[in-house]
């Protein structure tokens, strides 16, 4: 029968070897639950290093550098992105929505890579005179 230390107990809590399956070695743990010097978990990067990924990321692959990098391309060279079957379909369909003009879907695309613009109020502190002033300015413009 082996033992597990119990934090809510701090004391060891005996139990059945066959209930322990999941794991065939014993951990030992520091008294803050951490790993002790020379023990690793049962599973992680050293049993299965296949799944480590490399780290690697670059701006090439970015939605943003697309949209920014197309802005400044001519209407040959996406139509030559548009037509190209073997680019991705995030690529030809903002070449042809560039190409094309299509304004509302760039501005959702742009708002996707970028984000709303927050929304700000203004407050201006004036005079009583100075507030008359101004609502009439203020519709002259803004109210027919």
């Amino acid at each position: 029968m082996k033992t597990i230390h119990d934090p809510i107990e701090d004391d060891y809590v005996p139990v059945d070897d066959k209930s322990n399956t999941s794991t065939e070695q014993e951990v030992k743990r520091n008294p803050d639950g951490t790993f002790a010097k020379g023990t690793y978990p049962a599973t992680g990067f050293h049993t299965n290093p296949e799944r480590r990924h490399n780290g690697s990321w670059h701006k090439e692959n970015t939605p943003r550098y697309w949209l920014e990098t197309m802005m400044e391309m001519s209407e040959g060279e996406l139509q030559r992105i548009y037509d190209d079957e073997s680019q991705p379909f995030f690529k030809r369909k903002l070449a042809k929505c560039i190409k094309d003009g299509e304004w509302k879907e760039i501005k959702e695309m742009i708002q996707e890579v970028y984000g709303k613009m927050p929304e700000m109020q203004i407050t201006v502190e004036a005079d009583d005179e100075t507030k008359e002033e101004a609502s009439k300015i203020i519709r002259g413009f803004a109210l027919p």
